[in-house]
């Protein structure tokens, strides 16, 4: 008969998502996850495989928690741009979490070409594009986005928007700041929408 696991998967992954989220896959020890999670390095091991084995996981929590609340914020919005601003919001106000990216974060944290975490953490933007495109055809049915307008031009450029206020709002700025550059962000993306 296996050993009972003492230790709540979803929890784990939670707790090692924000530590790998603040230090990044190179600022993160076995020993910092051994601490932070209250498990030996063989529970680690035979739960989530080595270390890169882990943070593929964390990164698959958090890319599908995030995907979802984007979608749930689409969902309940009355328009796209609505729910697009109280996504970002959400994301730059909240200060329990980093307010970067962590899929931008393992990009620039670890070298690319033969890294799997690179070319995961780009495919997983990629998708988050593609689930844009989604919503923006949506928008256009209902009116907010024009025929004209390339769908996945503008995803790109709401994805770089987004990028770009997570970096900013990382450095510890002020709220109003943030937000005067939100609504700058989005007026552009409306007008991009329109065009």
């Amino acid at each position: 008969m296996g050993r009972l696991q003492r230790y709540d998967k979803v929890e784990t992954l939670e707790k090692a998502m924000n530590i790998f989220w603040r230090n990044g896959f190179s600022g993160t020890s076995l020993r910092d996850l051994e601490s932070c999670l209250d498990m030996r390095p063989g529970s680690i091991y035979a739960s989530f495989g080595n270390k890169e084995s882990f943070y593929q996981q964390a990164m698959d929590f958090y890319a599908a928690r995030n995907f979802d609340n984007f979608k749930k914020h689409m969902e309940s919005a009355e328009s796209f741009m609505a729910g697009l601003g109280q996504f970002i919001r959400q994301i730059l106000l909240d200060d329990q979490s980093p307010r970067c990216c962590m899929l931008a974060k393992t990009i620039s944290d670890v070298s690319p070409g033969s890294d799997k975490l690179h070319a995961k953490a780009t495919m997983m933007i990629s998708s988050f594009e593609d689930i844009i495109v989604t919503e923006l055809t949506r928008a256009r049915k209902n009116g907010e986005v024009s025929r004209n307008c390339n769908l996945q031009s503008l995803a790109r450029y709401i994805q770089v928007q987004i990028l770009g206020l997570r970096s900013y709002a990382e450095m510890q700025k002020p709220s109003a700041e943030i937000l005067d550059l939100l609504d700058d962000a989005l007026t552009a993306i409306k007008a991009k929408a329109a065009s």
